[in-house]
């Protein structure tokens, strides 16, 4: 089976890959594909999916780091079958 990682960037800009996360890069979860697609796209709180919500795409990077790192933590609240939240 192939894991799938959800990733972003400073920006907030959320991609899904089966690579590990690069340089620059924060791990936001990994799992089996449908999992990680849904559990993302339930989770955005009316952001596109693409979005860890809270971030400003140009915002102050301190604020964004914040709202990543409290979206990691909300992803890591849940019980979702073949999905597992990382840190960033």
């Amino acid at each position: 089976m192939t894991k799938f990682y959800a990733v972003c960037d400073i920006s907030g800009a959320i991609r899904i890959t089966d690579e590990q996360p690069s340089e620059g890069q924060f791990a936001l979860a990994v799992g089996e594909f449908d999992a990680v697609i849904e559990t993302i796209a339930k989770t955005s709180d009316g952001c596109t999916v693409n979005q860890v919500p809270g971030v400003e795409p140009n915002g102050d990077t301190r604020a964004n780091l914040g709202a990543i790192a409290r979206y990691i933590q909300v992803l890591g609240t849940l019980e979702v079958p073949g999905f597992r939240a990382l840190g960033a």
